[in-house]
């Protein structure tokens, strides 16, 4: 089954409907509807602290879609460990000039860990990482 990383700028962008990738964001999820999807906790704390103070709206929706994504057969969440953690404070340390902030790095790590290329996002540090971009 084809694994697709799922990334905070994806979920921002769906959760928010006057966001101007919305609906890019919405037919990029679509499009990978047969895929296994795969994020971290890290990733999903970074959308709550996001829109924890956006409005009792947007939190709410925020929650729904997470909740939503939770609850799905095809949806994997890797809890980050000590291990991961460390491993991302080492790239984040390593990649001071590229401006990945250390959830990016995590994900990166998680990424190439379980051989994932593509990423539900349009954060161009995966890009430039060189992963493949999907929105």
């Amino acid at each position: 089954m084809r694994s697709v990383f799922i990334d905070a700028a994806c979920l921002v962008s769906i959760i928010n409907p006057r966001d101007q990738l919305h609906q890019v964001a919405v037919d990029a999820l679509e499009s990978v509807e047969a895929a296994e999807l795969i994020t971290t906790d890290a990733v999903l704390t970074e959308i709550l602290n996001y829109y924890a103070e956006r409005g009792e709206y947007s939190r709410g929706e925020a929650l729904k879609i997470i909740k939503h994504l939770m609850g799905r057969a095809d949806f994997n969440l890797i809890h980050h460990s000590k291990y991961l953690f460390h491993m991302g404070l080492e790239r984040f340390e390593d990649r001071q000039d590229k401006g990945y902030n250390l959830t990016d790095c995590m994900s990166m790590i998680v990424m190439e860990n379980y051989g994932i290329q593509e990423v539900l996002t349009s954060d161009k540090h995966f890009k430039q990482a060189g992963f493949t971009i999907l929105m």
